[in-house]
């Protein structure tokens, strides 16, 4: 153990790490090049103006553009510990999200108690309140829209049964058409700290319908579910834990879990979903973030891309 620790700290150790993470890179840059010379181009420089911003050290220290430790733009020491590691980076198998994760965030399956311990449970209680005094609007304009619900193509590998949803924001953007059918409901959630690229839809399951375990493409935001229409056997599993949607109440979850759905009564449920910001990322990290994921969405057929995760 002696000898392998004075091998590990000697510089030839160090200067063959370097040598293995500088070929793996360019191997991984070349295919991404060969594939979409466009989202290469634009990501380093991208990358390159936001790492001389000050306010972006503590995110590009620990975060990971799927398994690309960000280190690697200011710090490359850290980034060689990091990439060598990179398989270990997710403190909990039962979370794996596979666009993008910061080591640094708190990070728990559910946030459905209201007995707020910490900051972030604070934060998500205020939100969580918003929602719940204002579920009289999500009803009424659900009765409004609920027959030009359709169904979710990112739904059809998926999920088993009947999964139908009506959209306001979508993982890409506003969905205009239905957002100027709901202006009381969109005047509310716009005035929450919404996940830039995240989502707000209704979502109604049908009977019988089973959604198959996966992981959220992020950390960074957390799922809230406000519950309007919830029948006794409905199940949710975040993680090893096994919960129900409550009626006008809401739940919240960090959906970068593996999280699979029961549906198996004879009603249909209904649900109000929203994406936030995680409350621990300040306003530059957000700002950072926003921009980071529309390029990955720009391009699409990026590996590293939402629409290719979602599918």
């Amino acid at each position: 153990m002696h000898l392998k620790k004075l091998f590990r700290n000697s510089p030839f150790y160090l200067i063959l790490q370097a040598f293995i993470v500088q070929f793996t890179l360019i191997s991984i840059f070349f295919r991404s090049i060969v594939k979409d010379i466009n989202f290469t181009i634009n990501f380093l420089l991208f990358m390159y103006r936001e790492s001389n911003n000050d306010n972006n050290k503590r995110i590009l220290q620990g975060s990971y553009l799927s398994d690309l430790p960000l280190s690697f733009f200011i710090n490359f020491r850290l980034f060689i510990n990091k990439f060598i590691d990179r398989k270990k980076r997710f403190p909990n198998k039962t979370q794996q999200p596979p666009l993008f994760f910061s080591d640094f965030l708190k990070s728990k399956s559910w946030y459905h108690s209201n007995k707020a311990v910490s900051k972030v449970d604070i934060e998500v209680e205020k939100i969580k309140t918003q929602l719940k005094e204002n579920v009289h609007v999500f009803k009424k304009t659900y009765k409004k829209i609920q027959y030009q619900s359709s169904e979710d193509k990112r739904n059809k590998n998926m999920a088993d049964g009947n999964w139908n949803v009506y959209p306001l924001y979508s993982g890409t953007g506003k969905i205009s058409k239905n957002c100027k059918e709901c202006p009381e409901l969109l005047s509310i959630i716009d005035k929450l700290p919404r996940f830039a690229y995240g989502m707000a839809y209704y979502s109604i399951m049908q009977p019988n319908t089973f959604v198959h375990g996966h992981f959220g493409p992020t950390n960074a935001r957390l799922r809230y579910h406000l519950g309007l229409k919830i029948p006794k056997e409905v199940y949710f599993r975040v993680s090893n834990n096994l919960n129900k949607w409550l009626q006008d109440d809401c739940i919240v979850l960090d959906d970068s879990y593996y999280h699979e759905v029961f549906q198996q009564s004879d009603n249909k449920r209904v649900i109000f979903l929203l994406d936030c910001w995680h409350p621990e990322l300040s306003i530059h990290e957000k700002i950072f973030l926003t921009k980071l994921i529309r390029l990955a969405i720009i391009y699409s057929n990026h590996p590293a891309s939402t629409r290719k995760i979602y599918n």
